[in-house]
């Protein structure tokens, strides 16, 4: 009976999963290949009740008595636990179709990302495929590009109320750094007035989204108006691409942001986080930007269509780890992939040394961890070894510095220091009188 139930339950899965999952999400599966399964034992049993011991009749001698009760107690302690193998199966059995569930809707995702590769290639596309996929494909992709739409509509509206040539890159750029400020302002028909705009905040609250992984979405920002570093900088992005403009993902220690063309050969930075202009100073001010990062082009680059899509795995491969709470074979495939894109992207050779230290870790134990000198013995371990190694060369010679987050709070708050308040107004002036320049064909012409 049971081995016909789970023959069923795969059944029953494929044409339940959607509506109950989309409705109620339960917890991620617990399972990854790389570590033992944790199936959960917490069941709604009393195992200490599963079979009252009887009376012992009171004519029995004490011995005789001890006998009986060990006996009886013997008997219920192996009831117990051939009901726990058989739940322990159950769950395995369960989380392992969970498990497989997950994987192949983040392949199907990978693949839709990489066939995107080349001019078809759309930010706004990858983001919902990413995040999509974490909510176990739940998401609207229609109510997703209204709401994106609405944005870009707001940016019309702006370059139209300042009389703003909508052909005009820097004028589009203009007009969706001024939605991000909060200085914008639209003219209400109903009220006859004009009506600020309000713009996105900065949510402090788990910025790291070491709790909340959707916090780090496009989405959540879209519903509540609030982001940080990671999510604020790519909604700028997917506007400039439905506005049909140039703007550049950029990226410093812990931190993305936006740069810009301004027309005239140069090139400006733009903090979605506090929705200014800064110079290469304020980033730099971190203190965690190594020359050699920057020689690397780790950070403070700004990121072509194939790094682009380097970082959409990047944020594919870390909602894949979220979701089964750790790595497999197709998680090392999608850093291998990454790491062909674009050999510099920090966060997938850091990840892949993980993997790799892991599985080394594991050989390691299992084989009762030789001595270092006696790797070589073992062929598979000793390439595991040099691989993890290898990777570890690559990430310090990279420049990489690990930014703790209280570094990173700081970092946040001197931007809004008065010097680089100044200093980032004076950047906002010269732009805006290159965007209102009579000599430059901003401005749309008024006789038209």
């Amino acid at each position: 009976m049971r081995n016909f139930i789970l023959f069923l339950l795969p059944i029953i899965l494929t044409y339940t999963w959607q509506t109950a999952f989309c409705q109620n999400r339960p917890a991620p599966p617990i399972f990854t290949p790389y570590s033992p399964v944790s199936p959960n034992l917490n069941q709604k049993r009393n195992w200490n009740n599963l079979l009252p011991i009887s009376p012992t009749n009171v004519f029995m001698s004490q011995r005789d008595q001890f006998q009986k009760v060990n006996q009886e107690l013997l008997r219920q302690q192996q009831q117990a636990e051939s009901i726990r193998s058989r739940d322990r199966e159950d769950d395995v059995a369960y989380n392992r179709i969970a498990y497989l569930r997950v994987q192949q809707q983040y392949r199907q995702a990978f693949d839709q990302i990489m066939g995107m590769d080349g001019d078809n290639f759309s930010i706004t596309k990858a983001v919902f495929l990413v995040e999509n996929v974490f909510y176990d494909n739940c998401l609207s992709f229609a109510e997703y590009i209204k709401t994106i739409k609405a944005k870009t509509d707001l940016c019309k509206q702006i370059m139209k109320s300042e009389n703003l040539n909508p052909d005009n890159d820097l004028a589009k750029n203009y007009a969706i750094q001024k939605l991000f400020s909060g200085r914008a302002k639209i003219f209400d028909k109903h009220t006859k007035s004009w009506q600020p705009v309000k713009p996105f905040r900065y949510d402090f609250e788990d910025f790291r989204a070491e709790k909340d992984w959707t916090r780090m979405f496009v989405v959540k920002l879209l519903n509540s108006g609030t982001g940080q570093c990671h999510s604020l900088p790519l909604l700028y992005k997917i506007i400039a691409e439905q506005l049909n403009t140039t703007a550049w993902l950029s990226t410093a220690p812990e931190h993305s942001y936006i740069k810009f063309p301004s027309g005239n050969g140069n090139i400006y930075n733009f903090e979605t986080t506090q929705g200014k202009i800064v110079s290469d100073q304020a980033i730099v001010m971190s203190g965690y930007i190594t020359p050699a990062a920057i020689k690397n082009k780790m950070y403070m680059d700004t990121l072509g269509r194939q790094q682009l899509i380097a970082q959409m795995l990047v944020d594919l491969l870390q909602g894949y780890k979220e979701k089964i709470r750790g790595y497999d074979l197709f998680a090392e495939e999608i850093a291998d992939r990454i790491l062909v894109i674009n050999p510099n992207n920090i966060m997938a050779l850091m990840m892949k040394a993980d993997m790799t230290a892991f599985r080394f870790e594991y050989s390691a134990n299992n084989i009762g961890r030789p001595p270092i000198g006696k790797l070589p013995e073992f062929p598979e371990l000793f390439k595991l070894y040099n691989e993890r190694n290898d990777l570890y060369d690559r990430i310090d010679n990279s420049g990489y510095q690990a930014m703790p987050a209280q570094a990173y709070q700081q970092w946040l708050q001197s931007l809004k220091e008065e010097k680089r308040k100044q200093e980032s107004e004076k950047l906002r002036e010269e732009i805006k009188r290159m965007v209102m320049s009579p000599n430059k064909p901003i401005l749309i012409n008024k006789k038209n």
